[in-house]
């Protein structure tokens, strides 16, 4: 999100403030509620608030990661600033005993302030290109923003073998090849958010459609994200 290359790129792109931070730490599974130790990552949804935990480290450790919406959180650049974790609290108190838990027990609580962008003009120029968050920033409501910068590695790196001296052709087919699969993403994350978020008659209508639908439909819907292969593409 924070490169400065960017801006020689496509002097018109500009971050967007979605007024929303996240925040991640990780807990002691030995000291958190048994039902968190679970095998399994957990996602808890409530009007302008989600949170995610999941084991790891062999199940010693519970990662987690939490974004509220945040009218304070403006303009901070970093992905891992030093949090005041009674803000977190407050936010989650009143949630599941176990959650609320988890929380408080959570060390060296870092934060960071989440942007969005419309897709940029172009990528490339001449020799130099930009990938992953850089050419386009994805907000986390997906779990995407890394595999994205993983997938263009993929496909970037066989038509660069392939290219010879063509440097700047190679640059601008793999823009082509990535930018609708990537504006898409990013499109969908932003979706995503709004509907994690929801309050009100919304959030009832969400949470009736979760209960009725299959695992194999959510699955289903979401194909074309998971199901990409890079040597396809």
């Amino acid at each position: 999100w924070w490169t400065t290359l960017r801006a020689c790129i496509d002097p018109a792109a500009r971050l967007q403030e979605t007024r929303r931070t996240g925040w991640r730490t990780l807990a002691d599974a030995a000291s958190v509620p048994e039902p968190v130790r679970e095998p399994w990552t957990r996602l808890w949804l409530s009007p302008g608030a989600h949170l995610v935990h999941y084991p790891v480290s062999g199940g010693k450790k519970i990662n987690v990661v939490a974004v509220i919406d945040d009218p304070r959180s403006g303009i901070a650049e970093g992905y891992s600033r030093e949090a005041d974790v009674s803000v977190l609290e407050r936010a989650f108190e009143p949630w599941n005993s176990h959650i609320a838990e988890l929380v408080r027990q959570g060390s060296d609580w870092r934060c960071w302030s989440l942007y969005s962008m419309s897709p940029l003009h172009t990528w490339t120029q001449g020799r130099v290109c930009l990938l992953g968050d850089a050419a386009h920033p994805t907000v986390p409501f997906l779990a995407q923003g890394a595999a994205m910068a993983v997938e263009d590695a993929a496909v970037l790196a066989p038509i660069l073998a392939a290219a010879g001296d063509d440097i700047a052709g190679a640059m601008k087919r793999y823009e082509i090849e990535r930018i609708e699969r990537t504006a898409r993403t990013a499109f969908e994350s932003r979706k995503m958010g709004n509907i994690y978020h929801m309050g009100g008659f919304g959030r009832h209508a969400r949470d009736l459609i979760l209960r009725m639908r299959k695992p194999e439909t959510l699955l289903k819907r979401y194909e074309w994200l998971y199901g990409f292969r890079a040597d396809r593409a």
